[in-house]
């Protein structure tokens, strides 16, 4: 199946950038008439938009994205791309080319749907790339290291995002940070327990087996403290690198 959907990746996701946009149209037009359609009367400005969202995405390259590294850029793109097919569309539908005309809200509300059902079809496809990836990599039960993350700036998230999407041998708890603004908050769905002087606690409490260092800036004090935490209760440590 993997193989098929690389070998096939372009096409896939014409056929499903254009099932989206189809779909979208016909959703708005079923809320703006109460749920009653006449396929009939729509069938050209269904493939009108159809054929404006099919070029302006490959214009916007969406058609070769990869999917599963998706991100704000990609996300940018998409609006642009949607938002210039949807000027198209409504200039058309001022002039009544399209044979019949929409109301304003069915082209406003078919801009938004668009936008959301595309995005949720990448945000699904990665979900469930990472999900079956890290099953078919996964370990043993309960052999996964338990693991917390010292520092909850952009290299801890950075590192809890990918640990998280790729690596199926550690689990990880949570934060600890020395940052005061920072203790109670949530990265990447994980709590930041508190500043690091908690880490002897933390590891008894939480019974972790790992601890990894994600604060580049840390000093040679920090470092120690989080040294002697570690090995008083024989919990290996690691140290992320800088770039």
């Amino acid at each position: 199946m993997q193989e098929f959907i690389s070998r096939n990746r372009e096409a896939l996701a014409v056929v499903l950038y254009g099932a989206s946009s189809v779909a979208s149209l016909l959703l708005a037009l079923t809320v703006d008439n109460h749920g009653v359609v006449a396929l009939g009367a729509v069938w050209q400005p269904v493939l009108v938009l159809l054929a404006l969202r099919l070029v302006t995405h490959r214009l916007y390259r969406l058609t070769t994205s990869r999917w599963r590294f998706v991100g704000i850029a990609d996300v940018l793109r998409l609006v642009y791309s949607t938002s210039v097919a949807t000027a198209v569309f409504a200039a058309l539908n001022a002039t009544g080319v399209l044979g019949v005309e929409l109301a304003w809200t069915v082209v406003g509300l078919e801009w938004v749907l668009s936008i959301f059902m595309t995005s949720g079809l990448w945000i699904t496809y990665r979900s469930l790339f990472e999900h079956f990836r890290r099953g078919a990599e996964g370990v043993g039960i309960g052999l996964a290291r338990r693991t917390i993350i010292i520092g909850a700036g952009e290299a801890g998230n950075l590192l809890a995002r990918e640990i998280i999407r790729t690596e199926p041998g550690m689990t990880l708890v949570g934060f600890l940070d020395d940052d005061p603004h920072k203790a109670g908050t949530y990265v990447q769905g994980l709590r930041v327990f508190g500043r690091i002087d908690d880490l002897t606690r933390i590891l008894k409490e939480y019974a972790l087996q790992r601890v990894i260092i994600a604060i580049p800036s840390l000093g040679t004090e920090g470092f120690r403290r989080i040294v002697q935490a570690c090995e008083s209760s024989d919990v290996e440590y690691r140290v992320l690198p800088g770039i």
